[in-house]
């Protein structure tokens, strides 16, 4: 097919397309940590669908989807660091750990947590709302 003396073409709209998915996808999974990596591909793809030529809307939204779901990433992984290593999250790990202990009665060696089964863990896991007593009238009985 001739172009008439236009330049051709060599842009991939699939590329595109991907791009923009990519981008779309890097910003739905902001929570899993999946961002990175589809924020990553968004970029990659939205550049290869360039060619030589100019850049296409689909490939632009999906760029800027990408980047921004990078950012908001990185800004919530560099949150989470700093919280851990400041000790602005002791106070609520400290609560952790004395749930643990009323709870299971021990000071949460995880040891003998992992090596039961689930199910062995869910029928000796004490309700709040039930008292000692009750629960005890329900320790013997199975799932």
């Amino acid at each position: 097919m001739e172009n008439y003396g236009y330049p051709a073409d060599d842009s991939s709209p699939g590329m595109g397309t991907a791009a923009l998915v990519l981008g779309i996808c890097s910003m739905i999974l902001l929570i899993t940590g999946l961002s990175f990596i589809a924020g990553a591909l968004g970029i990659l793809f939205a550049l290869l669908s360039r060619g030589s030529g100019r850049m296409k809307s689909l490939p632009k939204v999906g760029l800027m989807l990408s980047i921004t779901g990078l950012a908001i990433e990185t800004a919530i992984v560099g949150a989470g660091i700093y919280m851990l290593r400041s000790g602005v999250m002791d106070p609520y790990i400290k609560q952790i750990q004395e749930l643990y202990e009323y709870y299971y009665g021990d000071s949460g060696d995880s040891s003998d947590y992992f090596g039961d089964s689930p199910m062995a863990v869910l029928v000796s896991c004490p309700s709040p709302d039930i008292s000692r007593t009750e629960w005890e009238l329900f320790e013997g009985d199975v799932l």
